[in-house]
């Protein structure tokens, strides 16, 4: 997880068909919980959303492994100059479970993407995480 999220080269989304090979954006909150988690310091509440981070980053990494994009650069999904997926038009990161511990994992599927969510249910040491990425695969897929 730590090279698909700091150091590897990734096709971003820039705009309407464009894309730049480039890393993710920096952020400070994620660096912070990831140096936190790698001390073994992490408060009961952050390390639930490590835990939702790293379900985050597998689910998308995998996803991008087989051929999704991490975002869709199609112009149907710009709207007022941001990227905002649709039905249609979404990538591994739409598709991945939200990071915010306190929010259904799939909350966003429904409203954002026109989909129900999956049924599943995460094991408590994330093991199970390639059942989730062929889940949400074969959805794709159809």
């Amino acid at each position: 997880m730590k090279d698909h999220l700091f150091h590897r080269l990734h096709d971003l989304p820039v705009g309407p068909n464009k894309t730049i090979k480039a890393n993710f954006s920096p952020d400070p909150d994620i660096a912070d919980l990831w140096t936190k988690a790698m001390k073994g310091k992490l408060p009961v509440d952050e390390a639930k959303r490590f835990l939702r981070l790293m379900a985050h980053e597998y689910v998308e990494s995998h996803l991008m492994d087989k051929g999704l994009p991490y975002r869709s650069s199609h112009p149907d999904a710009y709207k007022l100059g941001y990227n905002m997926p649709t039905p249609k038009h979404h990538g591994a990161h739409d598709l991945s479970p939200l990071v915010d511990a306190a929010r259904e994992p799939f909350g966003h599927w429904e409203k954002m993407l026109g989909k129900k969510p999956p049924k599943f249910e995460f094991a408590s040491d994330l093991s199970n995480l390639d059942e989730l990425v062929e889940l949400i695969w074969k959805g794709v897929k159809k």
